[in-house]
């Protein structure tokens, strides 16, 4: 079937596709996205990655959305090829649009009622895997161009929320968004540059999400997809009030009371919180009621903080207004290699 002797590597599978037995490859094909689609956060594998990127430190909070989630998503897509070139499109897409659906209607709702603000980043995450999915599920060349786009754009827009994240942790003390107020005043450079990451995540324009999103919509439209092009459209849109509720709460409403913010004051301090006895947990307490006493001033926590958010805005920027012309031909490339059967 193989030739003269077995080679397993991806490009002769995907020439001998035509040749490879149905059964064997419709399974494979399915384990494949459920085993990969676990790594990549596709519902109904995904219960690992809030708790994950919730509890790591910032910078692998970052990596794990921006780059485990990509590539584990490639290695969906090279079994795709393989799928694609023996069984037609029929299987592949069917099942890429049913994992996407459910990923992005999930993830849509859970963003609301939220309280860890890295948690509500996470199913951002599993959001915008689900996009993904749907977008390759759509076969046409123009939506296969916006998902190698948009898994770019995302690890750019994902990396800038995360690390916005870790500035209001480190401002406040505690990842609780009930507690972080009044973000715009007492952090004057990353206060607004949160909001922008949020946006850059909501495909707001001229930020690439919102080019590669286009993209993937009319990829949808242009083949027929016109139902699951829709649901997409609202998913998103209900997503994204999901974010600008949690956003508004962090940056523009002010402390209970009218009052100024105040400093590390973590609900979770206990006995849970450090790991240690009841004692040490009531000592945490104690210290932290302290801390909270004193408001917090206006200012950064580090200047050094806020130049990887800038440079990942200009990277949006840039990837949303004019790509550069070597990744067009690249994305271009990948996309025709990806819409054949």
């Amino acid at each position: 079937m193989l030739g003269a002797h077995a080679n397993l590597a991806i490009q002769p599978l995907i020439a001998a596709g035509s040749r490879l037995p149905r059964t064997p490859v419709e399974l494979a094909f399915l384990l494949a996205v459920l085993g990969y689609g676990t790594k990549v956060g596709l519902v109904p594998v995904h219960t690992w990655l809030p708790d994950a990127h919730s509890e790591a430190p910032t910078p692998v909070s970052a990596l794990l959305s921006g780059a485990l989630l990509a590539t584990s998503f490639y290695a969906i897509l090279r079994f795709y090829q393989v799928a694609l070139a023996a069984l037609g499109t029929g299987l592949p897409r069917d099942t890429l649009l049913a994992f996407g659906i459910a990923s992005l209607l999930l993830a849509s709702l859970y963003v609301f009622g939220q309280r860890d603000v890295k948690r509500l980043l996470a199913y951002s995450s599993v959001e915008h895997m689900g996009i993904l999915a749907i977008g390759v599920s759509f076969g046409a060349p123009v939506a296969l161009a916006g998902v190698l786009l948009h898994v770019l754009a995302h690890a750019a827009a994902k990396g800038n929320a995360f690390m916005g994240a870790g500035v209001f942790t480190v401002k406040y003390g505690t990842k609780q968004m009930a507690v972080m107020r009044d973000g715009m005043r007492l952090l004057p450079w990353s206060g607004p540059l949160f909001l922008l990451a949020v946006l850059a995540l909501s495909a707001f324009p001229p930020f690439g999400i919102f080019r590669s999103e286009f993209q993937i919509v009319a990829g949808g439209l242009s083949s027929g997809g016109n139902a699951a092009a829709a649901v997409l459209v609202v998913l998103v849109t209900l997503a994204f009030f999901g974010l600008a509720a949690s956003a508004t709460g962090m940056l523009l409403k002010s402390p209970p009371g009218g009052g100024a913010a105040s400093g590390p004051q973590d609900r979770g301090l206990g006995a849970d919180a450090g790991g240690g006895t009841h004692a040490e947990g009531a000592a945490v307490a104690v210290k932290s009621r302290a801390q909270a006493a004193r408001p917090l001033t206006r200012g950064e926590p580090s200047a050094l903080m806020v130049g990887p958010v800038l440079a990942g805005l200009a990277v949006l920027v840039l990837l949303g207004v004019h790509p550069p012309g070597e990744l067009t031909d690249l994305i271009t490339r990948g996309a025709a290699q990806l819409g054949t059967p």
